[in-house]
């Protein structure tokens, strides 16, 4: 991600999920916590589709949070029926 993500990520909503992004004050810049590549079921964060290893490029910032915050929101209403 481009420096300067953490301060535009929506933390609260995402940090609650377990989904954080570091910033400069952090030894760990510019980097997303997700889920184990093995994680791929309950209970906690998990992967749907297990991500491709062989990308070499970085992730748009915006679109991944949208993402992000989409599945937490359809989670929530599924976890809600």
């Amino acid at each position: 991600m481009s420096p300067g993500t953490d301060r535009e990520w929506p933390h609260g909503e995402l940090a609650r999920a377990g989904v954080e992004c570091f910033g400069a004050h952090s030894e760990y810049v510019h980097h997303v916590g997700v889920p184990r590549v093995d994680r791929i079921d309950r209970p906690g964060p998990f992967w749907l589709v297990t991500p491709d290893r062989t990308a070499k490029e970085h992730v748009d910032a915006t679109a991944l949070a949208d993402v992000l915050l989409e599945r937490l929101r359809r989670a929530s209403q599924d976890g809600a029926r």
